[in-house]
């Protein structure tokens, strides 16, 4: 997560206007609409979970699903950004797997401590910290392929 302050110590890229902001909103914005459309098309097609034992709720329908759409999401907000269209696809394809795999690990853990959720806050849907596990494991890679694709331009 501390990738995320990282994001604003960037040198400056020209012709970029959204700034480190812009890219933060990107980020959040990817990682929470992902964790959605994983939801949604795994309640809606998912039939063959990814991983049973450990969160038996995740399938690959909402995983396949759920990337595909957040890389579509990453296109078409990369007016955050200063990503071309691929680098943007790229980027976006990353964001949802990097984010799926913050979210079963904060799985695995929770189940390995017996734990459900890490609150109540939000009901449904556990508490703050479970709306973060995807930040923990997408803000590296992200950080790091903005860092890259503006060096490349």
């Amino acid at each position: 997560m501390s990738h995320l302050a990282l994001l604003f110590q960037m040198p400056e890229i020209p012709g970029f206007t959204a700034g480190p902001e812009g890219l933060l909103l990107y980020l959040i914005f990817l990682v929470g609409m992902n964790d959605v459309l994983q939801f949604a098309w795994g309640k809606t097609l998912g039939k063959h979970p990814v991983l049973p034992r450990v969160s038996p709720n995740k399938t690959w329908e909402g995983l396949i699903g759920g990337v595909l759409s957040t890389t579509l999401l990453a296109i078409g907000l990369r007016f955050l950004t200063p990503l071309g269209i691929w680098e943007a696809a790229f980027t976006g394809f990353c964001v949802a797997v990097a984010g799926f795999m913050g979210d079963a690990i904060a799985s695995g853990i929770k189940r390995d401590v017996g734990v459900k959720n890490s609150g109540n806050a939000i009901p449904g849907h556990g508490g703050y910290l479970d709306r973060l596990d995807g930040f923990s494991a997408a803000a590296a890679p992200f950080f790091h392929l903005i860092y890259f694709f503006s060096s490349a331009s």
